[in-house]
């Protein structure tokens, strides 16, 4: 068994993140064009909780939360 690690994305992150998003939903016919993915992702990696999982340095999932005013959080 591979070992995986996980850690908080940073700035650095974003765009292979954003590849991998976009690798997740090839299959989608809305998918073809995502003019904002990247900037979407960048954005999330300052002001959200990102969190990824590497194998080797290589990102292999992503985890996306939004903090809510009510101290929850939307996942």
């Amino acid at each position: 068994m591979k070992n995986i690690n996980y850690s908080k994305a940073t700035i650095k992150h974003f765009l292979d993140i954003a590849r991998l998003d976009r690798v997740a939903w090839k299959d989608d016919p809305d998918s073809k064009y995502i003019p904002d993915g990247e900037h979407a992702w960048r954005l999330w990696v300052e002001h959200a909780y990102v969190y990824i999982a590497t194998i080797n340095n290589d990102i292999i999932g992503a985890c996306l939360a939004f903090p809510l005013n009510n101290g929850d959080y939307c996942v």
